[in-house]
């Protein structure tokens, strides 16, 4: 089964972004660097404040945990222009460029850019259902989403998605390890 939809360089850096949110380091790294941010400007505020030691403390702290909280809140549900400078550079604008997916029970082929990508069902950890698609999510970093305007129906979008999951699980049941483990 093979559909096709167009993607802008904003879809792209959308699935840049939700690939990079799957990785601990990333998630470390933007912990790491709110809380640095956070503590290196309440304890310059801590300093720029007149006051008793407990009351200049006090507000430093309050202030250091309200940026915490506005720092990873922006990390996370605002868009990353540099994700999207990023898919801008690598695509070569902004689009509408062109994506193939085909599912079949060897796999997954992808077709977009004049690459061809094919991908055996072993290497995809799941399939999630997403408000805008579905992501295949493979077992050594990376995504595919397959966006909702791939499909003409919500049948055939259902069709596609069930198919998918069947072809996953089969190859699960088939796979050495699962063998191993039975």
């Amino acid at each position: 089964m093979r559909v096709r939809f167009e993607f802008s360089a904003a879809d792209m850096a959308d699935v840049a972004r939700r690939s990079a949110d799957r990785s601990k380091t990333i998630r470390d790294s933007r912990w790491q660097a709110a809380a640095s941010w956070s503590a290196l400007l309440g304890l310059a505020l801590f300093f720029a404040l007149n006051g008793s030691f407990i009351a200049r403390a006090t507000f430093s702290v309050a202030f250091c945990l309200g940026l915490f909280f506005l720092f990873s809140r922006r990390t996370w549900s605002s868009p990353n222009t540099t994700y999207l400078k990023y898919s801008r550079e690598q695509l070569g604008g902004d689009g509408p460029f062109l994506c193939e997916v085909e599912i079949t029970p060897a796999g997954l082929t992808t077709r977009q850019g004049g690459i061809e990508t094919k991908r055996p069902w072993s290497v995809v950890e799941e399939i999630i259902d997403t408000s805008d698609g579905f992501e295949f999510r493979f077992r050594i970093g990376g995504i595919l989403v397959v966006r909702d305007r791939a499909f003409d129906t919500a049948e055939l979008r259902s069709i596609f998605l069930r198919r998918a999951k069947e072809f996953l699980a089969s190859s699960a049941e088939g796979s050495p390890d699962q063998q191993r483990t039975a």
